[in-house]
């Protein structure tokens, strides 16, 4: 009882915890900067912006209108909080996460909902006209996404019988990966985890030329610095939410082979999010919210029948 305490503590501090997701999470906020600076000619930030960028922030002055409530200054730490926990979930190149249980899967989706909530939260108690606009944006496009994003992550669930991460993993080993035996779920999403990340096409909440930074235009100091903080931990999940699900994990390999296999797969999957994010225009949010409301909720629907026929 004791190890597996200590076991969690350690897991959820050091790896893959807060300090190992801050510095594999600021190392591809600066890929995701390079990647856009040389798509536009540029030659783009040195390795550690986005970590001094972090730091800067933390050592500010906090400044709070007047006008805002309580709640601004709990958002951020609500968000970090819920993805920390979220963590504890995901078998990181390991057979078995730090935490596993029946229906883990289910904890796990209610946890990557929660920062989308904080953000409006934050939007919508910062007394800011740019803020509230951005809440509004935020809250249609999690209407919009995560239908699709539910549909897709049970898909796999369906075909193996079972609501626990570590098991979906498992069957991957024993057979192929979901990517191969289950496209269209794969494809679907891996478009939602780019809206999960506020990446084009899909930044409509803190579209910068339009309304500021949306939701974060009133915030800065310690606070914002905890919101980048998010950001950072949300990188490392959804790449390895999509390599746990789609990709096969640690495909099995020893250690530490299964560990180093497993970052090689969440970092090609950041990659690709990122090319994304740099070939593509925002979008409306009334062209994103239909867009997954018919192409991306077709293609989920299209996993799921197939999740059925192969059972």
């Amino acid at each position: 009882m004791l190890e597996s305490i200590g076991w969690a503590i350690f897991s959820l501090i050091v790896y893959p915890g807060l300090l190992f997701s801050f510095i594999l999470g600021g190392f591809y906020d600066w890929v995701k900067r390079k990647i856009e600076a040389r798509a536009q000619s540029r030659r783009g930030p040195p390795w550690y912006q986005s970590y001094a960028d972090f730091f800067k922030l933390m050592f500010k002055e906090q400044i709070i209108p007047v006008t805002a409530s309580r709640y601004m200054i709990l958002a951020p730490f609500i968000s970090l909080a819920s993805l920390l926990l979220a963590l504890l979930i995901i078998p990181f190149g390991f057979v078995n996460p730090p935490v596993s249980f029946m229906g883990d899967l289910i904890v796990l989706i209610y946890l990557l909902a929660v920062p989308s909530f904080t953000v409006v939260l934050a939007g919508s108690s910062s007394s800011s006209p740019y803020g509230s606009i951005g809440a509004s944006r935020e809250i249609s496009l999690l209407i919009a996404e995560e239908l699709p994003f539910v549909i897709s992550i049970l898909s796999p669930a369906i075909v193996v019988g079972s609501l626990n991460f570590s098991e979906i993993v498992n069957y991957q080993l024993n057979h192929t990966w979901f990517l191969i035996l289950n496209p269209f779920a794969a494809v679907a999403l891996f478009i939602c985890l780019i809206a999960k990340l506020s990446l084009r096409p899909f930044d409509i909440p803190e579209a910068e030329q339009e309304i500021v930074a949306g939701p974060y235009t009133e915030y800065g100091g310690p606070l914002y610095g905890i919101f980048t903080l998010s950001n950072f931990v949300k990188w490392v999940i959804m790449g390895a939410l999509f390599s746990s699900l789609f990709l096969g994990g640690g495909d099995g390999l020893p250690s530490p082979w299964n560990v180093l296999w497993f970052l090689v797969k969440i970092t090609l999957v950041v990659i690709v999010m990122a090319l994304i994010h740099v070939a593509n225009a925002r979008f409306r949010i009334d062209q994103a919210f239909k867009w997954y409301l018919t192409g991306i909720l077709g293609l989920s629907f299209a996993g799921l029948i197939l999740a059925i026929i192969m059972v």
